[in-house]
């Protein structure tokens, strides 16, 4: 089943929280997976109220991948009436260009392979990591060039450990340079998909109430992947959430029930075109 990029740093939206939920309280909780780069509670800008919904960064994948397991789909002393959603976040745009960039989940770009490496090479190096569930070599087009290739584990935790136990650290027969390993950038349609997905979830009624251009606003950049609608495609429901709140199908009663499903996006990392994959 193909996944849907996420963001380029291990970051989680965390959805469904209690309004009475603070900042301390998310740091808490989630600190037990592993340190915690930066932890944000989303808030109204007009009220200063919880918006229902955090922004969690881990410094480790593997962290991240612990609290996704542990804590989605449970009810605890965090959550309102329904489960925590707990996901990694959406693809966020880089500031220096407005372009969407994101990574695809659990796969690795494998830069210096010459011609003539096998999938099979390619494999004795990585399988030590863990399960590997997909795997594809690009020779490369022209003599004396360089190809890749491309790895896909079962879990973030087990990628995390080959681009730790690889990069850098491996020659390829056939190549000068030592092997190079990050995480593979997601292609652009494959961001584009999410935008389209949440534009759609909007139009059909993700969130409609007639103050939402303040709530979308403040919340600009930050949706949950998998979750509710904001960034552009936020932007892109907008008209229609307004004409749902004129035609009494938006009132504020429904935003409770909303807060933890639209908002959680995150973070921003690099994207290198060699690596996209």
């Amino acid at each position: 089943m193909l996944e849907d990029p996420v963001c380029a740093e291990p970051k989680l939206f965390v959805g469904g929280l209690r309004f009475e939920v603070t900042r301390e309280d998310v740091f808490s909780q989630f600190s037990h997976y592993g340190p915690i780069k930066n932890c944000v509670l989303l808030k109204h800008q007009d009220s200063g109220k919880s918006k229902g919904c955090a922004m969690v960064s881990f410094t480790k994948w593997a962290h991240a991948e612990a609290a996704v397991n542990a804590e989605n789909g449970t009810q605890s002393h965090l959550s309102g009436p329904r489960p925590l959603i707990v996901k990694f976040a959406d693809p966020q745009r880089r500031q220096e260009d407005g372009v969407l960039v994101g990574v695809t989940p659990k796969k690795l770009f494998v830069g210096q392979v010459a011609k003539g490496v096998t999938a099979d090479q390619i494999k004795g190096i990585f399988n030590p990591y863990g399960e590997i569930v997909d795997l594809n070599v690009m020779p490369p087009k022209k003599d004396g060039a360089m190809g890749c290739a491309f790895v896909t584990y079962s879990t973030w935790a087990a990628a995390e450990q080959a681009i730790e136990g690889v990069d850098g650290k491996f020659t390829l027969p056939g190549a000068s340079n030592a092997i190079a390993v990050k995480f593979a950038d997601a292609k652009p349609q494959d961001i584009q998909r999410i935008g389209g997905k949440r534009g759609m979830m909007e139009m059909m009624g993700g969130i409609g109430s007639a103050n939402k251009r303040q709530f979308v606003g403040q919340g600009m950049g930050y949706t949950a992947k998998g979750g509710g609608a904001t960034g552009m495609g936020g932007m892109q429901g907008y008209g229609m959430g307004n004409m749902m709140a004129m035609g009494g199908m938006g009132g504020m009663g429904m935003m409770p029930s909303m807060m933890g499903m639209g908002y959680g996006m995150g973070g921003m990392g690099g994207m290198g075109m060699g690596g996209m994959g």
